[in-house]
C-alpha cells in the first residue's frame, strides 16, 4: 500500500487545519529535512558571510542584508542583534572553522556536500533542535525506504516534510509509518491527481490537497540543498557505523546548483 491509498479518506480535516483557515493562509512544512530557506537554498555564500561577521562587520554584503541575516539566524549560525545585523553564534564559529580546516570555506559547487556534512554534524553535536529533528526524521525515513531511493525523489523528500505535522492529534507521517505504507515511488502526477479529489472549501480556488501538494511541487523544483543535506545526514550515520565514506559517496549522484 502506498500513502495515496492510505489517504483516500479521512484526511480532509487535517488538510483543512494545515492549509487554512482561508485560501490565502500560508502552508508550512512540518519537520524539515534541512536548515535552508527559500532565499538561501544552499551553503555556497555562507562562508563569506560568516567570515565578514567574525572579522567584526555588523552585517553582510548582500543585496538584502536583512533577509540574509534572517536566513543565517534560521540556520542557527548567526544571532540577530538588530534589523539586518548579527553576530556569529557558537555554532557559526564551529562551522566556519570546520570549513576552513577542510579547505571548503568557499562558494564552489563541488564542495557543497563537504560543507553540508560539517554543517549537519556541528548542528547535531551542538544539540540544536532543528538539526536534531532533521536527523531523527531522516532515520525514521530510512525505515521506509533506502537512502538512495530518497535521494532520487525530491518530491517524496518534500511531501514527507509537509506530511510530518500534527493537527488535532493526527500526523499523516506517523500514519504512514504505522501502516508501513510507501511514499517513494508515487509520481508527482499521482499526488496532483489525489489532491484534486480532496475537499474545496467554499470560496477557495483550490482544494485543500492542491494547496499542500502545489507547495511541495514548487519546493521540489529547487531540491539541491535538501537532497545534499539528506546526503550529509546519511554520511554522518555511515561514519558512526564505520563505513568507507569515500567508497559509498562516490556512488551518489550529488546535485550541483
Amino acid at each position: 500500500m502506498d500513502a495515496i491509498r492510505l489517504f483516500t479518506h479521512g484526511l480532509d480535516d487535517w488538510l483543512l487545519a494545515r492549509t487554512g483557515p482561508n485560501s490565502g493562509s500560508r502552508v508550512s512544512q512540518g519537520v524539515k529535512l534541512d536548515v535552508f530557506t527559500t532565499s538561501m537554498r544552499d551553503s555556497k555564500q555562507i562562508a563569506e558571510h560568516l567570515r565578514e561577521l567574525r572579522e567584526g562587520a555588523l552585517t553582510v554584503r548582500h543585496d538584502d542584508p536583512n533577509q540574509r541575516i534572517a536566513d543565517l539566524n534560521a540556520a542557527g549560525l548567526v544571532h540577530r542583534t538588530a534589523p539586518g545585523q548579527g553576530e556569529l553564534t557558537d555554532l557559526g564559529r564551529v562551522v566556519l572553522s570546520g570549513w576552513e580546516t577542510l579547505g571548503v570555506d568557499n562558494g564552489d559547487s563541488e564542495d557543497e556536500l563537504a560543507r553540508q556534512v560539517v554543517l549537519a554534524d556541528a548542528g547535531i553535536v551542538a544539540q540544536d533542535p532543528k538539526y536534531l529533528d532533521a536527523y531523527r526524521f531522516w532515520q525514521e525515513m530510512l525505515d521506509r525506504h533506502p537512502s538512495g531511493e530518497w535521494f532520487e525523489e525530491p518530491m517524496a523528500l518534500y511531501m514527507a516534510s509537509y506530511l510530518n505535522a500534527t493537527e488535532g492529534g493526527f500526523n499523516p507521517w506517523k500514519a504512514i509509518c504505522l501502516a508501513d505504507a510507501a511514499i517513494v515511488g508515487i509520481s508527482q502526477e499521482e499526488w496532483i491527481s489525489w489532491a484534486a479529489s480532496t475537499t474545496k472549501p467554499q470560496g477557495w480556488s483550490k482544494t485543500v490537497g492542491e494547496k499542500l501538494v502545489n507547495q511541495a511541487v514548487d519546493a521540489a523544483r529547487r531540491y539541491t540543498g535538501r537532497v545534499t543535506f539528506c546526503m550529509a545526514l546519511q554520511a554522518r550515520l555511515l561514519a558512526i557505523e564505520g563505513a568507507d565514506l569515500r567508497s559509498v559517496m562516490s556512488q551518489w549522484k550529488i546535485p550541483h546548483a
